[in-house]
């Protein structure tokens, strides 16, 4: 498929898969228009702060918007993605590994009502070889928050380096956990790579808790997110 210039934004969490799929697309020379996050309403992602969401796109020099999504979620995904398709947005990219238990065809069902194409260069790529293909490009990862009592809370603030995917890929098998965290297990924010100006820092930040998930609090603001290269 051949995703024209400036027809294609990427359905942006600012995760290890969202990141892999700009530079995958990328690479294969797409135009890419800007990064687009869908949200509830009141902004709060515990997993992707949008303070550091908003740093990334500032990094990456790409547009990027928030877009509020409340329930019905179908109608508003269709709404969101014809206002897309109404602007020029011919393409919807993502990081989508596999389809979500339950919700199999959803977003593609919801594209293609909207009038948008839907490019998932991680499509039902073997696990391991897209970890491995995110250390082989250089993209820096780092946990954000857990969802499985199979990791410590030491994990959060981790970054997901050669050596945490070693260890991921040791666990025993009585220790059912998705390589990529398909199955919530963990979530990642993307702090480097190809296509950032400069890297970004969580900053200063706190382990809080919500039932079962951890996650990293940030205590910061945006700019303070940013810091020099070394």
């Amino acid at each position: 498929m051949v995703v024209g210039d400036g027809e294609a934004v990427v359905l942006w969490t600012g995760g290890k898969d969202s990141a892999l799929a700009l530079f995958e697309e990328r690479e294969r020379g797409a135009g890419i228009r800007g990064l687009v996050t869908f949200a509830p309403p009141t902004g709060e992602f515990k997993a992707h702060a949008p303070s550091l969401i908003r740093a990334q796109a500032e990094s990456l020099r790409l547009p990027h918007r928030f877009v509020a999504i409340s329930p019905p979620y179908g109608e508003a995904y269709e709404h969101a993605l014809r206002e897309l398709r109404a602007d020029g947005v011919r393409f919807l990219i993502t990081g989508d590994i596999s389809e979500v238990q339950g919700h199999e065809g959803w977003l593609e069902g919801r594209a293609k009502a909207a009038g948008l194409e839907l490019v998932r260069p991680l499509w039902e790529r073997g696990r391991r070889a897209l970890l491995e293909r995110m250390l082989e490009v250089g993209l820096r990862p780092v946990i954000t928050a857990l969802r499985t009592p199979v990791l410590p809370d030491a994990w959060v603030g981790r970054s997901l380096d050669r050596a945490a995917v070693e260890e991921l890929a040791a666990l025993p098998p009585d220790h059912t956990i998705d390589l990529c965290g398909e199955g919530g297990e963990y979530h990642t924010m993307t702090l480097g790579g190809p296509g950032f100006q400069r890297p970004l820092s969580l900053g200063n930040w706190t382990l809080a808790r919500e039932g079962d998930l951890r996650y990293a609090r940030l205590e910061t603001s945006p700019r303070s997110l940013h810091r020099s290269p070394d």
